[in-house]
């Protein structure tokens, strides 16, 4: 609804429900698909942004949705299906799946599965009837395919990656940039939201959201922000900040760091890195160099994890701060080079052209240059000329 249109989410735990109603994250609570449907129409029909909750179960909702021919433009699904342990299955309630969990798991993970594989057909359904159908990242077509269904069948849709992320964000090591201000002081993060748009003033994501967030958003814990900022930006970013610090604007601390979802730091064949350009999908090596390379670059925290899908997923993450210090200069202009930049690399090594520009300093964010090893020029070995 930030962007104006009107949702219609689905929740199955009634204290969930209320708890988003409370937190103003939801507008109003429809008892029925029938009355959200209403809803819907009256809202787009007013042109009037609008979040509707039903308390219900996902899979139970979008067949239904299906078998009144409700399409919805968009259709996509949050639920934790990378764990269907953690899947409440269709017919059961919180308290009564909890209960068959403690009985029997196998018993649970079977109904479980039934109901992913219920999903995804659904999904698919969605897609077939000309709505705009990805998966948000929670593994239910790899989980569909543990089930039994057949890869082509639960991959005939794509990840919000390949779909949308790729050749807008990661070919361009954009991506979810944070900061959190380590003084708690409020007027850090605000004074931070401006120098993002004084920086940036050509940029429409940065000149979008940061009135956005600080209109919808509340605060949780430390001020902090999420700002979409790539190769280039990140490090310029970050230095100007330190430099606020420096010179008394800022109070800082400033801890910068980023999403495990950034182009150099996952290696994911269900999402992240699905269909790569050259086969590449399941190749590991990347986050891995990128968190050598993090730590050789002096970031203060790097991290390896494994992700969602456990076994066949891993990443790292990297934090970096700010604290008015020359050293904290070093660090950041090294280890936001390395972070970002071995993220280039990766897509210019698979051949996305837009990655290849940004690293010769031809990409639209920035001037920054990076060298790339292995070149993809049979003229060169370990990068263009200096």
């Amino acid at each position: 609804t930030m962007h104006g249109g009107v949702s219609v989410t689905v929740e199955v735990r009634p204290e969930v429900v209320a708890e988003k109603l409370a937190q103003g994250w939801a507008d109003v609570e429809a008892k029925t698909l029938d009355e959200a449907i209403a809803l819907a129409a009256e809202a787009v029909k007013a042109k009037r942004p609008l979040a509707i909750l039903i308390c219900a179960n996902m899979v139970d909702i979008c067949e239904e949705a299906l078998e009144k021919k409700w399409i919805p433009d968009i259709v996509t699904e949050m639920c934790p299906f990378h764990d269907p342990f953690a899947v409440i299955p269709s017919g059961l309630s919180p308290e009564q799946a909890a209960s068959m969990l403690q009985l029997s798991r196998i018993d649970y993970i079977k109904q479980a599965r039934a109901s992913i594989l219920r999903m995804v057909k659904a999904m698919n359904r969605f897609k077939d009837a000309g709505a705009e159908v990805f998966e948000f990242g929670t593994f239910v077509r790899k989980e569909a395919v543990d089930a039994g269904m057949p890869r082509e069948e639960a991959f005939r849709y794509p990840g919000f990656v390949k779909a949308y992320w790729r050749p807008k964000f990661f070919e361009l090591g954009r991506g979810p940039f944070r900061w959190t201000c380590i003084s708690g002081e409020v007027a850090d993060r605000d004074r931070l939201d401006r120098l993002a748009l004084e920086m940036f003033p050509n940029c429409p994501i940065t000149q979008r959201w940061i009135p956005l967030a600080r209109k919808h958003l509340p605060i949780e814990g430390l001020p902090a922000r999420v700002c979409f900022l790539g190769f280039g930006q990140r490090k310029a970013f970050a230095l100007a900040v330190n430099d606020l610090i420096r010179n008394g604007e800022v109070v800082g601390p400033i801890a910068f760091a980023r999403d495990n979802l950034d182009s150099g730091a996952i290696s994911n064949p269900s999402l992240e890195t699905e269909d790569m350009r050259d086969g590449s999908d399941s190749i590991a090596d990347w986050p891995f160099l990128n968190a050598l390379l993090n730590a050789a670059a002096m970031a203060d925290l790097v991290s390896i994890q494994a992700n969602g899908t456990m076994g066949t997923s891993h990443h790292t993450g990297c934090t970096i701060i700010a604290d008015g210090t020359e050293e904290a200069d070093l660090r950041i202009g090294a280890s936001m080079t390395t972070d970002v930049g071995i993220g280039i690399v990766r897509y210019a090594q698979s051949g996305y052209d837009m990655a290849r520009a940004v690293a010769e300093g031809k990409g639209p964010l920035t001037k920054d240059t990076i060298k790339v090893p292995l070149w993809w020029s049979s003229k060169a070995t370990f990068g263009p000329a200096d």
